[in-house]
């Protein structure tokens, strides 16, 4: 019989920066990030067949039988999100993750409707379980271009808002920040009163490999988050925001600044 196994994440980069495994349930999301890392890897290895398949959302409603525990804290999920479809499915594997024992950390892009439910759900597991809720920008005009089919900054602020007040642990990633150094902090700001953890931030990373560049908009776009990316402008994002006590910093800002 196949047996379901948590995938192990390499140590100090990526997965690997919160947790020692991640795991997942199916193949595609609808939120359709313009420079989503995993989409890439699927279209690229002809797993899913192009860009527009990959937002048709297929549970895999066998990845819900997995009862293993493991050694460090898993992250479910990594290559998809917790949407309306995947919920069902999501929601039974989480409870034999978390039955079996283990840490979980919940990284979503999140649905009002999902978070909901899990907090509902999950309040026997709330001490083993962490919210981490990914917003890079909390302009929606920005995160409607990069990230199409994504909730808007609102609602994963009402998110953010409603798993803290519930008691579960919160933290929040603004990774990939989605434009330069003023926004971030602008950002930073307004989020970190909203939770008691913590907040990584990071650059949106490997632009030519991950976007697809055929239309002129999106170009002119790569081009200006290269601009307002660049390290000069990290390192400068570095040095405002150092000593905030809530920030932890993810491996592509870790790089520009390790010499300083």
């Amino acid at each position: 019989m196949y047996e379901n196994k948590f995938n192990k994440a390499p140590a100090g980069y990526g997965v690997g920066e919160w947790a020692g495994y991640s795991y997942n349930i199916g193949i595609g999301c609808s939120h359709n990030c313009r420079y989503c890392y995993a989409r890439s890897f699927f279209v690229q290895e002809m797993l899913v067949p192009s860009n527009e398949a990959w937002t048709t959302e297929r549970p895999k409603h066998q990845k819900s039988n997995i009862h293993l525990q493991a050694d460090k804290r898993v992250m479910f999920p990594s290559t998809h999100d917790i949407s309306p479809a995947y919920l069902e499915v999501y929601c039974q594997a989480l409870y034999n993750i978390l039955a079996a024992g283990n840490e979980v950390l919940l990284v979503s892009k999140p649905h009002l409707e999902c978070i909901k439910h899990i907090c509902a759900e999950f309040q026997a597991f709330k001490t083993q379980m962490e919210f981490r809720f990914t917003i890079g920008s909390i302009n929606q005009e920005v995160t409607a271009f990069w990230e199409p089919g994504a909730p808007t900054p609102e609602e994963r602020i009402s998110c953010l808002k409603y798993a803290t007040e519930k008691g579960y642990q919160t933290g929040i990633s603004m990774e990939p920040i989605l434009e330069g150094k003023d926004a971030a902090i602008e950002t930073f700001y307004a989020l970190s009163p909203l939770t008691t953890g913590t907040i990584w931030i990071g650059t949106m990373n490997n632009l030519d490999e991950r976007v697809d560049q055929t239309i002129p908009e999106v170009v002119a776009a790569v081009q200006k988050i290269k601009e307002l990316q660049v390290d000069e402008e990290m390192v400068q994002l570095y040095a405002f925001l150092k000593d905030e006590p809530q920030v932890r910093w993810k491996d592509s800002i870790k790089k520009v600044v390790q010499f300083l």
